[in-house]
């Protein structure tokens, strides 16, 4: 399914996680050596970073930088509607300090 907000007159799309888009989410997460002060702090109270935002979006990295965080918060807040089920997942795996493994190949 997938959602809708307007930010500065343009429509960005918002998708519903699949379980195979959050287990792709968590290799991302796994294989990312390092967060930014900017991804890791701006958006600390909402729960997301910017790669988390374009991975649900029709938006990419570059083109979040161009909004402000006010506008962004209008995005991770449908990104929220669209996947609840994510983010108290994502919660629980942050929350518990949980080191994600990726399969030995």
């Amino acid at each position: 399914m997938t959602y809708s907000v307007t930010v500065r007159e343009r429509e960005i799309a918002v998708r519903e996680l699949t379980v195979g888009d959050i287990r792709e989410w968590l290799t991302m997460m796994a294989s990312s050596n390092q967060t930014n002060l900017v991804d890791g702090l701006l958006f600390q109270e909402q729960q997301m970073i910017t790669s988390e935002i374009a991975f649900m979006t029709t938006l990419d990295v570059s083109e979040l930088n161009q909004f402000t965080p006010r506008e962004l918060v209008k995005v991770i807040d449908k990104c929220k509607e669209a996947n609840p089920l994510f983010f108290q997942f994502r919660a629980a795996v942050i929350g518990a300090d949980v080191r994600i493994q990726l399969p030995s190949e």
